[in-house]
C-alpha cells in the first residue's frame, strides 16, 4: 500500500512497471497477462450465472442455443452497463471510489449470509450423512492436485488485478491493513465452513442424478422443495458474480486504457497540436474496453459450454495470473 501510494500506482501493472525501471512495454506486457487471465475469469462468472439460472428455471443452457437465446449474453450486457455507469464517471483513476467499495462490502456480506444459510440447511435440515455412505468414486478421488490449487489460490490474493485494486489502490488508510489481516482470513473461514457439508450431502443425494458438483448449492434445496432458499442462494451467487465481474472489468479496462490505448491517444493529440482536455476520450476508451471485455468473456463462456467443471476454468485463470508473482515480488523487494 505504501509503495503504490508513493508511486501513484492505479493498477498492478503500474506498480510493477514503475518499480522495475518505469518501462512502458513492461506495463503493456503485464496488461496482456491480465487480459489472458481475466477473460476466462469473467467467463467463469457468466457461465456460472447461466447454469444456475437454467437450473432454477428448468430451462436449457449451452452453446447449441442461438446467441440471442443465450441468457449469459444478456447477463454480460447488463453487467457491462452496470460497470460503465458505476466506474467510468471520473477520468482520474487515482481517486478513491467509496461507492464501489461499499457495493463490494454489501455483496460480500450477502453471499456469506447465503452460504451460511445453505450450510445450516444441510446440517440441520438434511442431517450429515456418515462418511461410509459416500460413493466409492468420491472416496477414491485422486487429490494430488489439491496443494497446487491451494498455492494458486494464495498467489491469486496478490496477483488478481481486481484484488490488487480493492486491497491496495482503494485502501484509504494504512491502518485498515491491520484490520484486514484478521478480518479477511476470518471471512474466508466462515464462507468455507459450509463447503464440506454441501459437498458430502450433494455426493450422497445428487451424484447419481448427473448434477454437476458446481450446482449442488442450488440443486440441494430444490431437491427438498426449498425454493425460497434456492432463490436466496441464487441471488447470493449472482451478487458475488456481479461484484467480481464489475471490479474485474473496471480494473482491466483501466489497465488497457492506460497502457495500450492512451499512449496512442496522447501521441495522436500531440501530433495534431491538440493536447487539451482529453478526459472525455479517456472515459470513452474505458467504456469501449469494458464492452470488448464482456463480449470476449461471453464468447469464451460459450466455447467452454461443454466443460461442466467451473473449477477448471478458475484454475486456468489463476495459473495465468500466477506468472506475475516473480515480477510483483521484485517490485516490492
Amino acid at each position: 500500500v505504501k509503495l503504490a501510494r508513493a508511486s501513484n500506482a492505479t493498477s498492478i501493472a503500474d506498480l510493477i512497471a514503475t518499480r522495475l525501471g518505469k518501462d512502458a512495454w513492461l506495463a503493456a506486457g503485464v496488461t496482456l497477462i491480465a487480459v489472458l487471465g481475466l477473460i476466462p475469469y469473467v467467463a467463469l462468472q457468466l457461465k456460472a450465472v447461466s447454469m444456475s439460472f437454467a437450473l432454477l428455471t428448468g430451462s436449457q443452457a449451452g452453446a447449441d442455443q442461438p446467441p440471442w437465446r443465450d441468457s449469459s449474453l444478456y447477463v454480460a450486457l447488463m453487467m457491462g452497463l452496470f460497470a460503465m455507469l458505476f466506474g467510468t464517471r471520473r477520468a482520474s483513476a487515482a481517486e478513491h471510489n467509496r461507492g464501489l467499495v461499499l457495493a463490494m462490502a454489501f455483496e460480500s456480506l450477502f453471499k456469506l449470509a447465503a452460504m451460511l444459510a445453505l450450510g445450516a440447511f444441510v446440517w440441520f435440515g438434511l442431517g450429515l450423512p456418515s462418511p461410509p455412505s459416500l460413493p466409492d468414486a468420491a472416496a477414491s478421488t485422486d487429490n494430488g492436485g489439491f496443494i497446487p490449487l491451494v498455492l494458486l489460490g494464495v498467489l491469486a490474493m496478490f496477483t488478481l488485478p481486481h484484488q490488487f485494486h480493492v486491497g491496495v489502490v482503494e485502501c484509504r488508510d494504512e491502518r485498515h491493513v491491520l484490520t484486514a489481516r484478521w478480518l479477511f482470513p476470518l471471512y474466508l473461514v466462515l464462507i468455507a465452513l459450509p463447503v464440506l457439508p454441501l459437498a458430502r450431502a450433494g455426493d450422497v443425494l445428487l451424484a447419481g442424478q448427473g448434477v454437476p458438483s458446481d450446482l449442488y448449492v442450488l440443486a440441494l434445496p430444490l431437491s427438498q422443495s426449498q425454493t425460497g432458499l434456492a432463490l436466496f442462494a441464487f441471488l447470493g451467487g449472482l451478487s458475488a458474480a456481479t461484484g467480481m465481474v464489475v471490479v474485474s472489468t473496471l480494473t482491466l479496462s483501466l489497465m488497457i486504457g492506460n497502457h495500450w490505448l492512451a499512449p496512442g491517444l496522447l501521441r495522436g493529440a500531440w501530433a495534431r497540436g491538440d493536447a487539451g482536455d482529453l478526459r472525455g476520450n479517456v472515459l470513452l476508451l474505458r467504456r469501449l474496453g469494458i464492452a470488448a471485455i464482456m463480449l470476449l468473456a461471453w464468447a469464451y463462456s460459450r466455447s467452454i459450454a461443454g466443460n461442466a467443471a467451473l473449477a477448471d476454468v478458475g484454475a486456468l485463470s489463476f495459473s495465468a495470473l500466477a506468472t506475475l508473482t516473480p515480477a510483483l515480488g521484485f517490485a516490492v523487494w
